[in-house]
């Protein structure tokens, strides 16, 4: 399985200020090129802003309660800490810096992966792995789900059969990344993981952690 899209989020206390902040805290990053972005609820307590990094495929978005950071494209480039990704958390460190930030309640990685197959190498893979379970034998569109926990994480991995349909009703493409574009045609295998950890603090290392985590939890069963 290769992970395909990411997002991460940093969940916080609301912060009742964060109106009367954000805007000084993003400015400085207009200066980066090409940049795209949009503010929604401006000016109320539900402002959302976002900043689209469309060539690159990253979308963030900050609001009173969370900081989200969506990527689009091969994973390597995440973890190499991309000038985006330093970005993203220089953002945050000035949110906690807010008065009216309290602290932080956890973060998350939700990811989608996909293994494109061929048709010999897809029956094979269903009547080898033993969570990958269609009961209904025609049916052409399955999944399975597992919920669990380890340690001070949750986890939720949904998996099924992939076909490009896929890609609007799971939203896989939402920046259309040309590394991407060999989902338009092939079939084989689609998983999402959701991994929920409470924490008090969050940096590149823990959300490089998460992602590796990811990776690992789809080797084990996929």
């Amino acid at each position: 399985m290769e992970i395909r899209k990411l997002q991460y989020s940093i969940s916080h206390i609301h912060i009742l200020t964060f109106t009367d902040h954000i805007k000084p805290i993003i400015a400085p990053y207009f200066t980066y090129e090409p940049l795209e972005y949009g503010i929604d609820n401006e000016n109320s307590l539900n402002q959302n802003v976002r900043l689209v990094f469309r060539k690159e495929g990253f979308i963030m978005q900050f609001n009173k309660e969370a900081a989200i950071l969506l990527f689009e494209g091969d994973v390597q480039e995440v973890k190499r800490q991309n000038p985006i990704v330093n970005m993203f958390f220089d953002i945050y460190e000035k949110i906690k810096k807010i008065d009216g930030f309290i602290k932080i309640k956890n973060h998350a990685i939700t990811t989608d992966a996909v293994k494109l197959l061929d048709k010999d190498e897809y029956a094979l893979v269903l009547d080898k792995n033993k969570y990958l379970t269609n009961p209904f034998k025609n049916v052409h569109d399955f999944a399975s789900v597992l919920e669990f926990k380890e340690e001070a994480k949750r986890y939720r991995l949904q998996f099924g059969n992939y076909e490009p349909k896929d890609i609007a009703k799971h939203n896989l493409l939402p920046l259309k990344v040309e590394y991407n574009d060999d989902l338009q045609k092939g079939v084989g295998l689609l998983a999402q993981l959701q991994i929920v950890e409470d924490v008090s603090t969050s940096n590149f290392s823990k959300f490089k952690g998460l992602i590796n985590d990811a990776e690992d939890i789809y080797n084990r069963y996929l």
